[in-house]
Order: C-alpha cells, then sequence, then structure tokens
C-alpha cells in the first residue's frame, strides 16, 4: 500500500515537472515567433526601403531628396545587416520578400522620374518612417528578445527623424499647378 502511494506521488511529480516544461517550451516558442515576425517584417521593410533610396539617388530631380536617399539608402543596408545578425543569434531563418505591393512599388518608381518621383517618393517616405517607427515602438513596449528590443528602441528616434526630414523635403518642393 505504502508503495503504491510512493508510486502515485512519484508518477503524480513526474506528471507535474512534465506540464510545467510544457509550458515553458510553449511560451519561449510564442515569444520566439514573435521576435520572428517583427524581424522578418522588419528585414523586408528595411530592405524595400533601401532600394528605394537607392532609385531616389539616381531618379530625383531635387538634390535634396537624392541626398536624402543615399543618406538612407546607406543606413537601411546597415539595418538590414543588424537584423540579419540579430535573426542568426537567435536562430531565426529570415526569408526574401514576398509582398507584391512592395515589388509593384518598386515597379511603380523605376518608370518615374524628376519632380513626379520626387513628390510620390518623398510622401511615401513620410508614411513609411512614421509607419515603422509605431511598428518599433510597440515592439520596444512588448517584445521578448533583450536585444531585439534595444534595437527596436534606438531605431524609434532614426524613424522618426527619417519622417521629419522627409515631411520637411514634402513641404519645399514646389506645389503641382493645376490647369
Amino acid at each position: 500500500m505504502i508503495r503504491l502511494r510512493i508510486a502515485f506521488i512519484s508518477a503524480a511529480a513526474v506528471f507535474c515537472v512534465l506540464c510545467a516544461f510544457a509550458e515553458l517550451s510553449r511560451a519561449a516558442s510564442e515569444s520566439k515567433g514573435e521576435d520572428a515576425v517583427f524581424l522578418q517584417q522588419a528585414v523586408n521593410n528595411v530592405s524595400w526601403l533601401a532600394t528605394l533610396g537607392e532609385m531616389a539617388e539616381k531618379q530625383a530631380a531635387s538634390d535634396g531628396i537624392r541626398r536624402y536617399g543615399e543618406i538612407t539608402s546607406a543606413h537601411y543596408h546597415k539595418q538590414t545587416d543588424e537584423l540579419h545578425r540579430l535573426a542568426a543569434q537567435n536562430n531565426i531563418p529570415l526569408f526574401p520578400d514576398m509582398n507584391t505591393a512592395r515589388r509593384n512599388t518598386v515597379a511603380y518608381f523605376s518608370q518615374k522620374s524628376g519632380a513626379e518621383f520626387d513628390r510620390n517618393y518623398i510622401s511615401l517616405m513620410v508614411e513609411e518612417n512614421e509607419s515603422q517607427a509605431a511598428v518599433c515602438r510597440k515592439y520596444a513596449q512588448a517584445g521578448s528578445d533583450a536585444a531585439v528590443k534595444f534595437y527596436a528602441h534606438i531605431n524609434i528616434d532614426v524613424y522618426e527623424a527619417f519622417a521629419k526630414e522627409a515631411r520637411r523635403l514634402l513641404l519645399a518642393l514646389p506645389k503641382p499647378v493645376l490647369k
């Protein structure tokens, strides 16, 4: 009888340990999933913004917008490297961007130049940098990995500064003439 009680208590203890381990494992994979989603979205967006910045260097009419494209493109390329490093550090695979809207936007901008390119590009940069700042702010507050949260936190100000400069450049552009 005592042996049966000991066996039952031992089995219950093993069951509790296994349940606790499973819960910890589930929580870890959920947080890893959250990190993976943030890193994948960030690398896709930053790579896209770098491509658009390179286009601005070549196709913009305004010297200010060409310089903006050059500065942001260089920064976004550095961010891409950092995001890949963070993903590798966390054993998170990153995949090529399959977003049709981003590919179509690149195709659209590849056919534009001059003042038309300038206005469309810099308007998009205001929106995209504000959006990226908001995504980083959300992850910096609620993310799980300390290094990824730090990346998000330090880039909030960068995106906000890029958005502010893009807005300044947009407002400095000549207004279109309606006929």
